[in-house]
């Protein structure tokens, strides 16, 4: 007898053998964060949010703005949240590159 199969969203067919094979898809919206630095016309990754196993949001802002102790300490006392990406770069720009007197 040949093994079932079960056809997924994407046009795929899967093969099921005998009760062992299991399929799981999960939709997790992300969002990717990416910076500019001056001038420049490119950008970097700064975070994406939504993967699973991705860095998680305070190592990732630790790793992105080493250079700027003030900022870190903010970040680790929570006084930014994982949903104010905006505001950290601007208190970096404050902070960390002078534009603006904190």
């Amino acid at each position: 007898m040949d093994n079932p199969t079960v056809g997924i969203e994407n046009g795929e067919t899967l093969k099921i053998n005998n009760r062992t094979n299991v399929y799981t898809e999960v939709n997790i919206p992300r969002y990717s964060y990416y910076v500019g630095h001056g001038i420049s016309d490119e950008v970097e990754h700064l975070y994406t949010k939504g993967l699973p196993f991705a860095k998680s949001f305070k190592n990732a802002m630790k790793e992105y703005f080493t250079n700027c102790p003030k900022l870190i300490g903010k970040i680790e006392q929570e006084v930014f949240k994982i949903n104010e990406i905006a505001k950290i770069v601007a208190s970096y720009n404050q902070i960390c590159l002078g534009q603006i007197s904190e």
